[in-house]
């Protein structure tokens, strides 16, 4: 597969998809969570369950308590992930910063669900289960 983009400080965007509906997704393995945006959460609701909420640290070091919903039916690569816990949080700062919209941060609970192969000189992926 071809990488959708490669951010300027080289970090990995794909697109996960659902039955109609796709988002970038930027690869983040420090994340403990994968993050959704709430714009694409208020845009998308029905691809969510809500979970409650976590205390979590950002990349600052900033605590806060956000909304978490269960994230089902997506698929990357053409593999579908298991349905999984998400945190909601405002990706705006990350768009802004980086240029490219970002509609999650895919963070250990959806990486750890299969092996990734990147080739970024080369602009290409796998996924495999």
């Amino acid at each position: 597969r071809t990488t959708r983009v490669v951010g300027a400080a080289a970090h990995l965007y794909v697109t996960i998809a659902w039955p109609g509906v796709s988002g970038q997704a930027c690869w983040d393995s420090g994340s403990a969570m994968t993050l959704v945006d709430v714009a694409f959460h208020a845009a998308h609701p029905e691809l969510f369950v809500p979970a409650g909420s976590s205390s979590g640290e950002d990349a600052t070091g900033q605590r806060q308590e956000v909304p978490t919903a269960v994230m089902h039916g997506a698929s990357v690569g053409g593999l579908r992930l298991a349905a999984h816990r998400v945190a909601l949080v405002d990706l705006s700062a990350v768009t802004s910063t980086s240029g490219l919209a970002t509609d999650l941060l895919l963070g250990y609970p959806t990486l750890r669900q299969a092996e990734w192969w990147f080739d970024v000189p080369g602009r290409r992926w796998a996924v495999h289960a």
